[in-house]
């Protein structure tokens, strides 16, 4: 029966949906703003995965919002012992580059509902002028955990 459903959950997420673009993006630039859908299957689980451009407002900066959902259906697929169908983890990100000055931003909001633990992250990336071939984008960032079950058994961090 297991096998019947993890072949129903293939045909349905296999087919790819394409849409035609006058513009190829180049999804290797950190600094890269595009709408996008994903999916995605683990030993826990489904993914899924939307980001969406939108207006900033400033003809110098793009943004983009990204959502997640992780884990759906991992026990009805069972691919693994203690997973469940409920939706294991959810992420939400929101990015903004100044197009100009090659700088980008990024808040990245995370928690699994399995563990109860959760991170918040601000990162910067500013991209460096090319050197022949290469360039390089650094990153600077902060963030902080917080959850439940942040001390173990033995009373330690």
């Amino acid at each position: 029966m297991k096998t019947l459903r993890l072949a129903t959950a293939a045909a349905v997420l296999l087919p790819l949906i394409t849409v035609a673009s006058e513009e190829v993006q180049d999804m290797s630039d950190p600094l890269a703003v595009y709408t996008q859908v994903g999916a995605g299957a683990t030993n826990k689980g489904l993914n899924f995965k939307v980001g969406q451009v939108f207006d900033t407002g400033n003809e110098e900066t793009m943004g983009m919002y990204i959502f997640e959902l992780k884990g759906l259906g991992g026990d009805t697929l069972g691919w693994e012992n203690g997973s469940n169908d409920s939706i294991d983890s959810i992420r939400l990100r929101k990015a903004n580059v100044n197009v100009l000055e090659g700088r980008g931003m990024m808040l990245d909001a995370a928690y699994d509902f399995n563990n109860e633990f959760g991170s918040l992250s601000y990162n910067v990336v500013q991209a460096t002028p090319a050197f022949g071939p290469i360039q390089l984008y650094p990153l600077a960032g902060a963030g902080a955990s917080f959850g439940n079950n942040v001390i173990g058994d033995n009373g330690e961090w």
